[in-house]
């Protein structure tokens, strides 16, 4: 889990700050929304982006409302376009789906605020719904990569590294595998 930006105020800062999952089994950005009127995704304590209240926001030119399904649940709404932050980086105009509904267990436990997926883009609805190949049309990450560091110490936290692996949080060598299938980051079993 960690933050997004969404969104420009008046003032340049995001419109939204949300609390999203980094998810390696799905492609689409969905982000919680004023769309959403009905529990679990209105409820407290849960943060809501309002695409009104955003001067960089774009309609489609043709509006286009779709789900996606999850193994623990759905969500449906609506494509807009607006800048999203993560950290440092910006993707101007990114693609997202403003969530309208959700259903399934997973989103009434948790608090969670959307989801940003880390799949390749043959899984999105749409390849535009991807941050990471947003990011990289934009020229913003220094490689089409991102790495998860995850401390022993739970304390020390971790967080999602964009655009490469950051060698000071390592020792040894990492080993590479090459992906067999680029829709689920699915690899070749090594004996």
């Amino acid at each position: 889990v960690g933050a997004i930006g969404v969104g420009t105020t008046d003032g340049g800062s995001p419109q939204a700050q949300l609390n999203v999952v980094y998810d390696t089994g799905s492609s689409d950005l969905w982000v919680g929304s004023d769309l959403c009127l009905g529990a679990p995704c209105d409820e407290k304590p849960r943060t809501r982006y309002n695409h009104s209240l955003s001067r960089s926001y774009r309609r489609p030119d043709k509006a286009f409302n779709f789900t996606t399904t999850y193994g623990s649940g759905v969500l449906a709404g609506e494509l807009g376009y607006d800048d999203v932050r993560v950290g440092p980086l910006v993707s101007r105009g990114q693609a997202i789906g403003l969530i309208s509904k959700e259903q399934g267990a997973a989103f009434s436990m948790l608090p969670l605020d959307g989801i940003v997926g880390l799949g390749f883009p043959g899984l999105a609805v749409d390849a535009s719904l991807s941050l990471v190949e947003g990011l990289a049309a934009q020229g913003v990450l220094g490689a089409r990569q991102f790495a998860f560091y995850l401390h022993r110490d739970a304390s020390m936290g971790g967080g999602v590294l964009w655009g490469g692996v950051d060698r000071r949080l390592y020792t040894g060598e990492l080993q590479w595998f090459p992906v067999v299938e680029q829709m689920y980051w699915a690899l070749d079993l090594v004996a």
